[in-house]
């Protein structure tokens, strides 16, 4: 994360675990909150959480691809780092704010996104759950053949298989969590409980 004033001065600057305990950190970390206009990058799934933490506490949250963030931003760092990063996404909200702020409001993040959360987290297993059974008719179909490195690749093929299926494990639980999240009436939209499809 990067923090800048109204004249765009770096105020100072800090990294974040992705979990709860750190987005708390994280809005401690922010002077005022309240004031505070957050900008990020789309990470898919994976970023939701952060954006669930920050919705109703800073002044408002937006999330703006790369390539729109690069043309509004005119920091001069040019290392790829996730500082670097933070600051070039920290300057392009500063630019947005002062210069195009319908371009802004636009990708304002709204906070009653639940049942559009479960569905991305959803989306997200289902994806894991073909991969996941691809690479196992690959390792099936490895064991029978008689390649001179076919164990070389099943060994390769196991061990991110193994990798998937933690990652599943992972993923079940932000549903489960998702799911969690809805109120009775959103919950009784989905007519049977989505978790109960998920191996």
């Amino acid at each position: 994360m990067a923090l800048l004033d109204g004249e765009g001065k770096l105020l100072q600057s800090a990294t974040f675990a992705n979990h709860a305990n750190g987005f708390a950190d994280l809005v401690t970390w922010l002077p005022q909150p309240a004031g505070t206009i957050a900008l990020c990058e789309p990470t898919g799934v994976y970023g939701k959480r952060l954006q669930q933490a920050l919705c109703n506490v800073v002044e408002s949250l937006h999330e703006i691809n790369a390539a729109v963030l690069k043309r509004f931003s005119f920091t001069q760092v040019q290392t790829k780092t996730d500082e670097a990063d933070a600051l070039m996404i920290a300057s392009a909200a500063r630019t947005l704010y002062l210069t195009k702020p319908e371009v802004l409001q636009k990708s304002r993040v709204s906070c009653g996104e639940q049942r559009e959360n479960l569905a991305l987290w959803l989306g997200e297993y289902d994806r894991l759950r073909s991969e996941i059974s691809r690479l196992r008719q690959q390792i099936e179909c490895l064991s029978h053949h008689v390649a001179p490195d076919a164990d070389k690749v099943k060994r390769l093929r196991e061990k991110e298989l193994k990798y998937l299926l933690g990652l599943q494990k992972k993923v079940k639980l932000e549903v489960e969590h998702a799911y969690q999240q809805l109120d009775a009436r959103q919950a009784h939209q989905y007519y049977n409980d989505p978790l109960d499809e998920l191996e």
